[in-house]
């Protein structure tokens, strides 16, 4: 099979690699997908992940994580002592309220 020029792949191609146009394709109505990802405003992404957490009310810090940490702490101070272990709502107590600390030093309301 010969191999064709430039030119011919250029004009099969449809002739404009240049950027996509943000008309999308003509006469296909407004389907709404142009092909481009959507743009935010300058700090409109941060509103949106501030309000997604603020109604998400759950925590900040994985659990997972948090409760391997807690753990690991714990078992280390369990060792010189006699002590029980520890339980779920423990730690997050412990988790909530470090979140809650975390919170008031990062936004300079702690000392």
């Amino acid at each position: 099979m010969p191999r064709r020029s430039d030119d011919e792949t250029w004009k099969k191609a449809g002739g404009d690699f240049g950027p996509i146009k943000k008309g999308g394709n003509e006469g296909e109505g407004d389907g709404g997908d142009s092909g481009e990802p959507a743009r935010f405003k300058p700090g409109e992404r941060a509103a949106l992940e501030v309000e997604k957490y603020q109604k998400d009310g759950g925590y900040l810090i994985p659990k997972g994580p948090f409760r391997r940490l807690v753990g690991e702490i714990f078992r280390k101070e369990a060792e010189r002592f006699d002590v029980t272990p520890i339980e779920k709502s423990a730690i997050e107590a412990i988790q909530t309220i470090t979140e809650t600390q975390m919170a008031l030093v990062l936004n300079g309301k702690f000392p």
